[in-house]
């Protein structure tokens, strides 16, 4: 694998899990936008906002779908909202093993990126 491709995935990698990170947040300023209908936001800012909560609102509920699809989503959820965890505190936590606990966020990763076109 080249390079350039490598560092690229890379980026996607860590642009999904900012997203994952501001989820929230980007959902509450969707939804502040399209109420407020402000004249200074773009249509290619509302478009960004609603293909990123679209496409992590339907990786969420897949992985809810799939099997362990709770323990995923509480590994999600301490890894990305709570913040408060390490990974060690993540695996312990929900009893799963470190390759567990990377394939797990890699499928999620993976799942996101698929969603938004992104090649990982």
């Amino acid at each position: 694998m080249r390079v350039e491709k490598k560092n690229k995935m890379k980026v996607y990698e860590r642009l999904i899990e900012v997203e994952m990170s501001n989820y929230n947040d980007t959902k509450r300023q969707l939804q502040w936008l399209k109420e407020s209908r402000r004249k200074d936001v773009s249509a290619a800012t509302l478009v960004y906002l609603e293909r990123t909560v679209y496409a992590l609102e339907s990786a969420i509920k897949r992985t809810a779908a799939e099997p362990h699809g709770d323990a995923r989503l509480k590994m999600l959820e301490m890894l990305y909202w709570n913040k408060s965890y390490t990974p060690e505190g993540i695996m312990t936590s929900i009893n799963i093993g470190r390759t567990t606990y990377y394939k797990w966020k890699k499928d999620f990763i993976r799942l996101v990126a698929d969603m938004l076109g992104y090649e990982i």
